[in-house]
C-alpha cells in the first residue's frame, strides 16, 4: 500500500468521526437526556404548583361572582365546568401539562374553603 493507500484510510476514518459527531449533535444537541426520577420530580413540582394556582383561582372566581351579585355565598362557588373553561381561558395546558383534572378538583375545594372560612 503506497501513500495514496494511507492517505485515503486517513480521509476515510476522518470523515466518518465527523459524521458520527455531527449525528451525535444532531440527536442530541449535547443535553443530556432526563431519567425516570428527574421527571418523576419535575411531574410533582409541576402538580404542586398546578394546585397552588387552583385554589387562588378557584377563589378568584367566587369572590368575582359575589361582586357581581346575584349569588348566595353557596350558589357563587365555582363549578366543575367553570374551573374547566378557567383552565382553557388560560391556556394552562402549556403551564401544567396534563395536571387538568387536579386543577380543576382543587379550584371547586379551593373555593370551598374559603367560603367555610379558610
Amino acid at each position: 500500500m503506497g501513500r495514496q493507500g494511507i492517505w485515503a484510510i486517513g480521509v476515510g476514518v476522518l470523515m466518518l468521526a465527523l459524521t458520527g459527531g455531527i449525528i451525535a449533535f444532531a440527536a442530541g444537541s449535547g443535553e443530556p437526556v432526563p431519567t425516570a426520577q428527574e421527571q418523576a420530580e419535575a411531574h410533582a413540582e409541576q402538580s404542586v404548583a398546578a394546585v397552588k394556582r387552583a385554589k387562588v383561582e378557584g377563589i378568584r372566581l367566587w369572590e368575582q361572582r359575589l361582586a357581581a351579585g346575584g349569588y348566595s355565598r353557596t350558589s357563587a362557588l365555582p363549578d366543575e365546568e367553570l374551573c374547566g373553561k378557567q383552565w382553557t381561558s388560560l391556556g394552562l395546558d402549556s403551564v401544567y401539562g396534563d395536571n387538568r383534572r387536579l386543577f380543576v378538583r382543587e379550584c371547586v375545594q379551593g373555593a370551598a374553603d374559603k367560603m367555610m372560612g379558610g
